[in-house]
């Protein structure tokens, strides 16, 4: 699950089991400037996840994960 903040800055819960309860709000990497659009995701191949956002620059800005439950980048 991910959001566009009011300080335009990226958030996203997780399910902490399978079919278990969902974590807290968590700050994900944000553009220079913050976001001005609301987020994106998409399954990459690895089985990962990519949230794209558009920045102040109005570029496409997006964080990864290589893989199921690993870390994002």
């Amino acid at each position: 699950m991910f959001m566009r903040g009011n300080s335009n800055t990226v958030y996203h819960r997780w399910q902490l089991s399978s079919n278990g309860d969902w974590s807290g709000w968590g700050y994900l990497h944000a553009p220079p400037g913050g976001a001005t659009s609301g987020p994106g995701a998409a399954l990459n191949a690895p089985g990962g996840l990519v949230v794209f956002v558009r920045g102040t620059d109005n570029a496409v800005w997006h964080a990864w994960q290589d893989g199921p439950d690993a870390e994002w980048w």
